[in-house]
C-alpha cells in the first residue's frame, strides 16, 4: 500500500503517482510533520501542485518505518 495520483491529488491505498509527478519534495512543517510535495500532471498536461502529510499514516517504530 502506498500513494498514487488520483484526480490531481495525492490518495493513500495505490502506487505509481511518481509516475505523473514533477519536482517532488519532502518538507517540514512547523510542527515537524512529513509533507510530501509535488506537481501532478493532469489529463491535458497542465501541472498543479499537491501535497500529502505523510504523518496521517506512515510511522517509526523501534527504527522501522510502518504504513
Amino acid at each position: 500500500m502506498g500513494l498514487a495520483e488520483v484526480r490531481r491529488r495525492f490518495e493513500w491505498g495505490g502506487s505509481y503517482y511518481s509516475e505523473t509527478a514533477e519536482a517532488v519534495k519532502l518538507t517540514f512543517d512547523g510542527d515537524a510533520a512529513p509533507i510530501l510535495r509535488a506537481k501532478l500532471k493532469v489529463a491535458d498536461g497542465e501541472l498543479r501542485d499537491a501535497s500529502v502529510n505523510l504523518a496521517e499514516r506512515l510511522q517509526n517504530i523501534n527504527g522501522h518505518f510502518v504504513l
